[in-house]
This record gives C-alpha cells, sequence and structure tokens, in this order.
C-alpha cells in the first residue's frame, strides 16, 4: 500500500471541497471554514483507505472495513461512527449471541491502521492524540498534524524538525509500522502545496 499517495490524494480531494468541488464546504467564519477543511481531509482519507481495501486480492477471504466519525454505515453492528481512534481500519467477524442463537455479534480480529489528526499547531495537542497510537494494537499508525514552520521551506524549517523529534519520542514507545503526515495549517491550504510524509526509522522520522 502506497501510504504516501494515499494521503496526497486525499489531500487534494479535501482542498477541491473547499473550492467548489463537491462536498463542497460552506462556512461563514475561517475558523469554521478550517474545521470543515480538516474533517473532509479525514473523511477522505477514510474513503481512500476503503477504496485501497476493497481492492487487495489478499483481503478477499477478510471482511474489512474502516471507521470514522462521518461513516454511519457500522453503526449497526457495531453501534457507534468511530472506534476509539479518527480512522480504523480494522478485520471484523461475527460470534453468536449466548441466548438468542440467531443473532450475530460483530467483533474486532485485526487492526490494520490507526489514524490520529491534531491540525492545532500545538505540540501537547499533538503529545494527547499520539498517545492514543501507542496504546493502540494496529500493524501500522499514522499521525496526521499541521506543517510548524518559521520560514517559507517548511520541511527544512528548524521548527518543523523539533516537531518532528518531540513526536519521535513516542512513535518509540509505538508497536507496529509508524508514519507521520504534516499538512499545511488548514487557513494555508493551497493548490501547490502537498503533504510531506514520513516514516519512523532508526528513532527519527524519515520523509518517504
Amino acid at each position: 500500500m502506497d501510504i504516501k499517495n494515499i494521503i496526497i490524494k486525499s489531500y487534494k480531494k479535501a482542498y477541491d471541497a473547499s473550492n467548489g468541488a463537491k462536498p463542497q464546504i460552506i462556512a461563514s467564519t475561517e475558523g469554521d471554514r478550517n474545521r470543515q477543511r480538516s474533517k473532509n481531509f479525514v473523511e477522505m482519507l477514510a474513503e481512500n483507505f476503503d477504496n485501497e481495501y476493497k481492492r487487495y486480492k489478499k483481503h478477499k477471504s477478510e471482511k474489512i472495513i474502516v471507521f470514522s466519525r462521518g461513516c454511519r454505515k457500522n453503526r449497526c453492528s457495531f453501534g457507534l461512527n468511530e472506534l476509539l481512534h479518527d480512522i480504523a481500519v480494522c478485520s471484523v467477524s461475527k460470534s453468536k449471541a449466548p441466548k438468542q442463537k440467531k443473532v450475530k455479534l460483530s467483533y474486532i480480529t485485526r487492526v490494520y491502521w490507526q489514524v490520529e489528526s491534531e491540525f492545532a499547531r500545538d505540540s501537547k495537542q499533538a503529545i494527547i492524540d499520539f498517545n492514543k497510537l501507542v496504546l493502540g494494537s494496529a500493524d501500522n499508525k499514522l499521525f496526521v498534524g499541521s506543517l510548524v514552520k518559521n520560514n517559507s521551506k517548511a520541511k527544512d524549517s528548524v521548527m518543523c524538525k523539533k516537531f518532528m523529534k518531540t513526536l519521535a519520542k513516542p512513535a518509540g514507545a509505538c508497536r507496529g509500522n509508524i508514519y507521520a503526515a504534516f499538512l499545511p495549517h488548514p487557513s494555508e491550504w493551497k493548490a501547490d502545496s502537498a503533504p510531506i510524509v514520513c516514516q519512523f526509522i532508526g528513532n527519527q522520522f524519515v520523509e518517504i
């Protein structure tokens, strides 16, 4: 799975939605627009995860579902939209209820991805959300945050590097494959902007 491509596609679709494409963002204030942009990105990312796993032949024998706040199709089986994380990609199965034998109860068999996002440029809030990834059991974990920059070249800025170094500490406590995506803050989205996608390798985040 090309996680970098999935993130870039999700950002582009969310950006397009803020500039007239469907689902179009209608906001009365800049703050509302920024919240809608971040929400749209998460939902586009969930949608792209769903599409990606539907394509994988090796997962045909599994029932894989994607939990996210904006998706209601799992609510009947699990009683909620969002399962602990902003996005969770899970393999599921069913077990018979102890009394009503015809009733099937859904449960998680494996977690492929857990995603947390925090677009506020606040390292404390970022660490709070990253802690949720440390608690998780997914094979792959992704943190999505805003670029922290002190010059026009965001990925080369001192603040961006310091932010990645700060996140590297909790990342080192995670199990599985750890990724981080850094997007422009929703107030600074542009057509020619692109997310920076990194993988945690050798105790540091390395751009991929």
